[in-house]
Order: C-alpha cells, then structure tokens, then sequence
C-alpha cells in the first residue's frame, strides 16, 4: 500500500477483554489441536495498529539479515528500534506481563520469559522465492542454554493474500512425514504454537508479484525446563531429509546449517 502511516494512539494494542474471556476456550483448542498444539486468533492487534504497522514495514532488502537466513533466502530484523516506533510499541505489548500471562494461559505452562532481545524474531519478511525449509526450531536461546524456547507467536500483516502465492505455514506430522495443516498468512491473523523436537513446519517456495513480499512479526517465550520430549542439551533446528532430496543435498544443508548456527550464535554473544 502507497503512503504514510496513519497516525494511532498506542494504548490497548491488543483487546485483552475478548483475548481473556476466551481464554479457557483458547486453551482448549491449543490443546487439542493437530498435528500439534496450536492456536489460530484472528484480528490479534487493533485494526487501525496493525494497518499502520503493515504500512511501515521497512522494504525488503534494507532488513538486517543473518547468515543464518541467506540459506533461506528471506530476511529478519530484531533490531526494531531502527525502524517506525509502532514495532516497539507492538513488541513491547508482546512483551508485557499482561499479553505473557495470556501465552502462559493458552499453553498451559508457568513462568514463562519473552525473549526482549529478539534473538530470530522480530520482523520477518521474504520476497518473491522466499521459503522456510521444513525443520523443528532450537531448543534453548542462543545467549543461555538454561532457557528453552516453549513458545512461538507470529503475526501475519499482508494486507492482500493470494493462495496461489504459495507461503502458508505448514504444520507436518511429529515425524515430518506429511503437511497436516495449512495455515495462511492473512492480515492481521495470529498463530500461537508450541515448541518442541516434532513440531515440523516450514513454507513453500513464494510466487509473489515483485512488489510484493510476505511480512510476520515473531516474538518468542522461554522457560526454564524443556518441553516433554524436548532435549535438555542444546542444539540447533532440527531440519529432516525431505521425500525425494537427494543425500548430497541434505547433508550440504545439514552441515552449512550447524555451521552458521555457530557463526549466528557466536556473533549474538
């Protein structure tokens, strides 16, 4: 979309009046969802925020990108404040003890720390040929093995979606055997999931019009025990061998993946 952002005021981001009195409803479709336990929330951030942060968002190419992401060819940018100040109002709302006591809610866990250095979160974008290869995420911040990553939160804010621009997210089977579930990345569309080793998800290669670009903003929540079934000592994403990949492929990505996970780790150090 063409022009400035709107002017908002930046209280109440977020309606914390229907997200509470839906909580326990919440909770229980996060728990019973499939393949694993996720929650869909639409209309996450007040219409008018979510707008003027859609609008703001920095054009692609001039995000900080990792060499992490080169392998994926797509962009994150953690560091906000370089940016329009409505990102660290949102961040800020995420971060807060009112909407982490929601995520705690909806995931039943106690205790749980955003992460406020946005370490692999922040704002997330990818253009034409973008894609998230299918993988499980790393299990415990890099900055201190003592925290395991428990949750992620991903707000969409692509004003117009196409299907056939491929891009939904995909949720796989705790074996990484096939996609369960689709979800799009639609406006202003929330999706709060679980982390652990068998939470397998990804996205297709993206057919967008040049002038378009797939944006998320990502904030993660940490604990301090390990999911059930999560490994207690760190490791990177896990990234499964793909149907009909060749082992030459998959072993060159496995290799530049725990090479640049250290590279990643050590310059956030």
């Amino acid at each position: 979309m063409i022009g400035a952002p709107p002017s908002v005021a930046l209280e109440q981001l977020v309606d914390y009046a229907r997200l509470e009195a839906s909580a326990a409803d919440f909770r229980a479709q996060y728990d019973r969802a499939e393949p694993w336990r996720h929650l869909v929330i639409e209309n996450m951030l007040r219409s008018d925020v979510a707008m003027h942060a859609a609008i703001a968002y920095p054009p692609l190419g001039k995000l900080k990108a990792l060499l992490a992401r080169v392998f994926e060819a797509r962009e994150y940018d953690g560091c906000i404040d370089r940016h329009d100040p409505i990102f660290r109002a949102i961040f800020d709302e995420l971060h807060g003890p009112r909407f982490t006591a929601f995520v705690e809610k909806v995931a039943g866990i106690d205790g749980l720390v955003p992460d406020t250095t946005l370490a692999g979160a922040g704002l997330h974008q990818g253009g034409r040929g973008s894609y998230l290869r299918l993988h499980a995420d790393h299990n415990t911040h890099p900055l201190d093995d003592t925290r395991y990553r428990r949750v992620n939160v991903l707000i969409y804010l692509n004003e117009i979606w196409d299907a056939q621009w491929n891009g939904d997210l995909e949720l796989w089977d705790r074996q990484a055997g096939s996609c369960q579930k689709r979800i799009a990345p639609v406006f202003n569309r929330c999706v709060i999931s679980e982390v652990s080793d068998t939470s397998f998800h990804g996205y297709d290669s993206l057919r967008l019009p040049r002038n378009r670009t797939r944006k998320a903003l990502a904030a993660y929540y940490y604990a301090a025990v390990p999911a059930p079934g999560q490994a207690a000592e760190p490791h990177s994403e896990i990234w499964p061998a793909l149907r009909g990949e060749s082992a030459a492929s998959y072993w060159k990505h496995r290799v530049c993946r725990a090479v640049v996970w250290r590279i990643e780790n050590a310059l956030s150090r």
